[in-house]
Formats: C-alpha cells, sequence, structure tokens
C-alpha cells in the first residue's frame, strides 16, 4: 500500500498515480473501498468552502487515507522503525505519524474526517465541528504550535493549546 507514502508528502491528497504509474479510481477505487468498508482505513474528504454543514461542503474526488490503527502503518515503515519512534528519529515520518494518530483518536471518537486546502498552498489539517462551532485543528510536531502539539495546554487570543493526547477529548456534539 502507498499509505505511507501518501502521508510523508507535503500534499497527502490521495493520488492514485503513487500507487503505481497509470492508476486511477477506476483501477483502484475498490481496493480503496473495501479497506474502508473492513475498517482499516478512513477518508478524510477536502471541504469546497470550511463552512457548515461540513458533509454538504465535502468533495467526494478530493480526500486524504489514514490508516485506523497507527500500529498498522508504523508496522508499514521500514524495518527498525519502532526503535526510531523510540529514539526520536523520524524524520520526515514525525508529522505524518502525528497527524495519523489525530485522525485515529477523531474517527474512534465518532467524527467524520474533513481537512481544508486551498491551491496545495493552504491546508487545515482537520476540521470539525465541536462545541457547536466549525473548529479548525492543526497538528504540528514541531515547537511551532498551532493547537494539537506536544506542547502543554494553554490560550492565546482566540486559538486553545492542546497537547496531541487531549485529541480524545474533542467529542462530537451529539445535539
Amino acid at each position: 500500500l502507498s499509505i505511507p507514502r501518501h502521508l510523508s508528502q507535503d500534499y497527502k491528497k490521495f493520488r492514485y498515480s503513487l500507487v503505481s504509474p497509470g492508476g486511477s479510481a477506476r483501477k483502484y477505487g475498490g481496493s480503496l473501498q473495501g479497506l474502508l468498508d473492513a475498517g482499516i482505513i478512513s477518508f478524510c474528504h477536502n471541504l469546497a468552502t470550511p463552512e457548515l454543514p461540513l458533509e454538504g461542503n465535502a468533495r467526494s474526488d478530493a480526500f486524504k487515507v489514514y490508516m485506523r490503527d497507527t500500529g498498522l502503518l508504523v508496522a508499514m515503515l521500514d524495518e527498525g522503525t519502532q526503535a526510531d519512534i523510540i529514539d526520536g528519529n523520524l524524520g520526515i515520518y514525525k508529522g505524518a505519524i502525528y497527524e495519523n494518530i489525530v485522525a485515529e483518536m477523531l474517527t474512534k471518537l465518532g467524527h467524520k474526517l474533513y481537512y481544508f486546502e486551498r491551491n496545495a498552498s493552504l491546508e487545515v489539517d482537520f476540521i470539525l465541528r465541536w462545541k457547536r462551532k466549525l473548529t479548525a485543528v492543526e497538528v504540528k510536531s514541531s515547537d511551532n504550535t498551532i493547537r494539537l502539539s506536544s506542547k502543554n495546554v494553554g490560550t492565546r487570543g482566540n486559538v486553545d493549546f492542546l497537547p496531541l493526547y487531549m485529541a480524545m477529548f474533542l467529542t462530537p456534539d451529539r445535539v
């Protein structure tokens, strides 16, 4: 599978051409749907506009793919990756693994996954309805924190800063 390769890219939109040259939805769409139906992957759909209702603004032709089990994602990488994680030597995959962990938590909490990207120059990792509002969730593996990061809880202006593990508290609205 090409999921680790997709997640390591700056441009994370799923591209069938990364699966194989000349790859297309016609050729691989059924396989992706099978993995989705089996609960192995989750789709994160791009929003045409970052507005509520999210599903009404979702683009079915533009999506990212995440593993529903980050352990499986790590197992798909090179032998020794587990030791690299413990040693903190992840390179470009650090952000991909963090982002997958948050996607996994949000999915298990019952959120449908959405993101916003415009012209490959502006991207918000996740957009969800939280506390009855449209909420942008940005996952950063570096010290340049925006919303979810390895830093402690804090607030600056209208932005709440939460540690990565607190993504489990971003429960969906049940109104």
